[in-house]
C-alpha cells in the first residue's frame, strides 16, 4: 500500500479510537459541552489522555508491543460504540443558530486546515521530531517498555502525548505520526471556541477558533510530530472545566479539570507549570475563602497527581531528580 495512504488509515484509526474513548468518558460522567465543536475537542482530548495513560502502563509493565497497542485502540473504539448504542439521544450535541459572520469564520477555519493537510500527510522531516518525539517511542517499542535510555535524558521526560507516535510505528508507517498533531491542532482551535462560548461570547466562537488556528506556531505544529499542541489542548480544557467549577463548585467539573491538567502535565513540564498556576488562580482569584476553595479542588489535585505523578516518579527513580 502507498505509505501516505497507509499512514492516513493508521492515523484515522488512532484518532477515531481516541474519540471513542473520550465519548465513553463523557457518557460515564454525564456531561456535555456548550458547543458541537467543543464536543469533538473534548472527546479527542479526553481519549488522547486516557489511551495515552494506557500506553504508559503497558510500557511500565514491559508490554508495549504492536499487539497491545492495537488492543488498546480497539478498546477505545468499542467503548465509543457502546456509548453511542446506549445513549437514547445520540451524541447530544448542542445546536445553535449560526450567523453569516460565524459561517464565514468557520469556512476560513476549514480552509486553513485543509491547506495544511497535505503537509500533515507527508513524511516527518523536522530534526526534533525525528531525533526525540518519534525516536524515543520507537526505542520504547523496540525494547517493549519504557526503559531509561542513558544516551538521552529526554527518555525520562513526561511523554504521554509522544507515546501516540508509537502507534504508526507499531503499524510500520511513521508517516501517520503527523496526523495526530493535525487532529490536536484542530482540537485546540475548537477548544478556544468552546471557551469563548462559555465566557459569554458565543457569537465570537468562530473568531476564537480562527485566531487560534491562524497563529503560525499552531499551523506549523499541526503538521509536525511535536508535543506542544496536545499540552495546549489539555491546558485549555483544564481551564474550561475550572471556569465551570467556579460557577457551580461541581465535583464533576473538578474531576474533569484534574484529568485534563494531569494529562497536560504528563505530556510536558510546562503542562505541570500551567496546572499549578490554573489551580492556584481558581482557588484564590475573587475568593473570600481561598482555603475552602482549595479543599473543594481536592479532586482535581488528586487526579493531577494520579495521572502525571508516575511520570515524575519514574524520572526520580532513575536519576534522583
Amino acid at each position: 500500500m502507498n505509505p501516505i495512504a497507509a499512514g492516513a488509515l493508521v492515523g484515522l484509526f488512532g484518532i477515531t479510537a481516541a474519540l471513542g474513548a473520550g465519548l465513553a468518558v463523557a457518557r460515564i460522567v454525564r456531561t456535555r459541552t456548550a458547543t458541537a465543536a467543543g464536543a469533538f475537542s473534548f472527546y479527542l482530548s479526553m481519549g488522547t489522555g486516557i489511551l495515552g495513560t494506557a500506553f504508559y502502563w503497558l510500557g511500565m509493565l514491559g508490554s508495549l508491543t504492536p499487539a497491545a497497542i492495537t488492543t488498546v485502540l480497539a478498546c477505545g473504539l468499542l467503548a465509543g460504540a457502546i456509548a453511542l448504542a446506549t445513549t437514547r439521544d445520540g451524541l447530544r450535541l448542542t445546536r445553535s443558530h449560526t450567523s453569516a459572520g460565524q459561517t464565514a469564520g468557520w469556512v476560513a477555519f476549514a480552509v486553513i486546515f485543509a491547506a495544511a493537510l497535505p503537509r500533515a500527510l507527508g513524511p516527518e522531516t523536522e530534526g526534533d521530531a525525528l531525533c526525540y518525539h518519534i525516536e524515543i517511542p520507537k526505542q520504547f517499542l523496540r525494547l517493549g517498555g519504557l526503559e531509561y535510555l542513558p544516551w538521552t535524558d529526554q527518555s525520562l521526560f513526561p511523554l504521554l502525548s509522544d507515546l501516540w507516535y508509537a502507534v504508526p510505528i507499531a503499524f510500520g508507517c511513521v508517516v501517520g505520526a503527523r496526523l495526530f498533531a493535525f487532529a490536536w491542532g484542530i482540537g485546540l482551535a475548537l477548544a478556544a471556541a468552546e471557551l469563548a462560548t462559555l465566557l459569554g461570547y458565543r457569537r465570537f466562537a468562530a473568531l476564537a477558533a480562527l485566531i487560534t488556528c491562524s497563529a503560525p506556531i499552531v499551523t506549523n505544529h499541526a503538521t509536525v510530530a511535536y508535543n506542544d499542541l496536545p499540552v495546549a489542548l489539555f491546558g485549555t480544557w483544564g481551564l474550561i472545566w475550572l471556569v465551570r467549577w467556579r460557577r457551580t463548585f461541581s465535583p464533576r467539573a473538578a474531576v474533569l479539570a484534574g484529568m485534563a491538567l494531569g494529562f497536560g502535565a504528563a505530556s510536558k513540564l510546562t503542562g505541570l507549570a500551567w496546572a499549578t498556576c490554573a489551580l492556584g488562580a481558581a482557588a484564590v482569584l475573587g475568593s473570600r475563602s481561598p482555603s475552602r476553595h482549595f479543599w473543594r479542588l481536592f479532586p482535581a489535585v488528586l487526579l493531577l497527581v494520579l495521572f502525571a505523578g508516575p511520570w515524575y516518579a519514574r524520572a526520580w527513580y532513575h536519576t534522583g531528580n
